[in-house]
């Protein structure tokens, strides 16, 4: 497997919305599909440079195409967006990223 390709990202919509105070920078939202081929952890990333951000600052989660719900989150540094799925994995390891085959939407926010 390897990182998320800028070709598997389709950009539904993208707005901008007021950036946090005395930092001068709007927060751009893009509302995504994401066509997963193994991505999601540390190692097989969905870096923030393939959803046109510096910065990932926040996320809603997301949908799969069956209608079930994937946590997602910003890294601790912002450069990639990780996933979660509680449904699939045992609660020893429900907090630990993992890599998903699917196709999901959602929204991500950053600069």
């Amino acid at each position: 497997m390897a990182d998320l390709l800028a070709t598997a990202v389709t950009f539904n919509r993208s707005w901008t919305e007021g950036g946090v105070q005395g930092s001068g920078k709007d927060v751009l939202c893009h509302d995504v599909t994401l066509v997963l081929t193994g991505q999601g952890s540390t190692t097989n990333k969905i870096a923030a440079s393939v959803l046109r951000l510096s910065v990932i600052e926040q996320t809603t989660g997301f949908r799969r195409s069956d209608t079930r719900c994937i946590l997602a989150a910003p890294s601790y540094n912002g450069s990639a967006l990780v996933l979660y799925d509680v449904e699939v994995v045992a609660d020893a390891d429900r907090a630990d990223p993992i890599d998903v085959t699917d196709t999901i939407r959602g929204v991500v926010k950053g600069y």
